[in-house]
């Protein structure tokens, strides 16, 4: 039995079929039954009064959900206001065979230099999201999270990327659609699925979408870690190399973190989205590129009215390169643009 302020609470464990189960019972002020479904929303707090010196910041529950399911187990709570509550979290139990051989060097991959490496997460389970994004970063790794398949898309084509990370059931946009997007972009990054769908059509259709390798929760972070180290390992870390920041169009010169497009006659600033669109058209010089690619990957959506400010865009851009006769924007009819340069 432990005590802390005027509360008391106990905890005890147990193993039931495959499963043990952890009970933690206390003596404190309950929750009221309107609130049992909402406590492990990540920021929700019962108690809003910024006066109470021993108030939470509305995560501690929500993490424990999320680390407790990605153990494979679960979480309930029940509780009578003004009496107390009653907590429960189960682990599946797996007996563990110990190897004693000490002699025995196991790989981890703190023995691969992967710092810096940038990895785009996609993951609408914001807590789980938090916890994967938290662990890479420790081992070095730079995370861009996302927590929808269009923000996904988005942000892929606003920054460079060594690896991919893919949830497949999200909104917006699954992950399934947002790796053969990107395929028709980068047919090189490596593309990580993590989902509960574990069905072999599932894993059939990941791999057929674009995927290198698919992990099915729950999880064990070490196989996530090792399964990336082996995916990078595989492509030489040469993906980033594909991603310019310099283009050479003619006698222009487009520098893309800058927005900067320099003519002997003349130097242009870009805006952020003129720039992205041209850099994905000098993605694919003198290849269609299909217009919904265009409108997700620097908008994020498509429908009609950001369609007309890409046609906007599009018209400011043409402009921008006339100086160069041999450089034109093509529209391919039905489908999308081509940037044509005459070599």
């Amino acid at each position: 039995m432990f005590r802390h302020l005027s509360e008391s609470f106990s905890i005890t464990a147990y193993k039931k079929d495959n499963d043990v189960i952890i009970r933690i019972t206390d003596t404190g002020i309950g929750i009221h039954h309107d609130n049992l479904d909402e406590i492990f929303d990540r920021f929700h707090k019962l108690d809003d009064n910024d006066t109470n010196p021993y108030r939470g910041g509305g995560l501690g529950l929500a993490i424990s959900k999320s680390l407790i399911e990605l153990m494979g187990g679960k979480i309930w709570v029940e509780s009578e206001l003004n009496k107390g509550s009653i907590f429960y979290f189960t682990i599946p139990y797996k007996p563990v065979v110990v190897n004693l051989n000490i002699n025995k060097r196991k790989t981890s991959p703190s023995q691969y230099n992967w710092k810096g490496k940038k990895i785009l997460l996609v993951e609408d389970d914001a807590n789980l999201g938090f916890i994967i994004s938290d662990q890479l970063k420790s081992d070095g790794y730079e995370v861009t999270l996302c927590t929808d398949g269009a923000e996904g898309f988005q942000r892929f084509n606003e920054d460079t990327f060594h690896m991919c990370i893919f949830d497949v059931m999200m909104p917006k946009k699954d992950g399934f659609t947002l790796a053969k997007d990107v395929r028709k972009i980068n047919n090189a990054i490596p593309i990580l699925f993590l989902t509960a769908k574990s069905s072999d059509e599932d894993k059939i259709e990941g791999f057929k979408s674009g995927g290198d390798d698919y992990l099915t929760k729950p999880f064990n972070v070490e196989e996530l870690q090792l399964r990336l180290a082996a995916m990078l390992r595989r492509v030489n870390i040469q993906v980033i190399e594909e991603d310019q920041s310099v283009y050479h169009l003619g006698d222009y010169v487009f520098d893309t973190l800058n927005f900067n497009l320099k003519h002997p006659a003349f130097e242009k600033h870009l805006t952020k989205k003129e720039a992205q669109i041209l850099k994905i058209l000098c993605k694919f010089k003198n290849q269609v590129v299909a217009r919904d690619i265009v409108l997700t990957g620097v908008w994020g959506q498509d429908d009609y009215f950001v369609g007309r400010s890409l046609d906007v865009f599009i018209t400011k851009l043409r402009k921008y390169l006339k100086e160069d006769e041999r450089i034109q924007i093509a529209n391919v009819h039905g489908i999308g643009f081509k940037l044509e340069i005459e070599e």
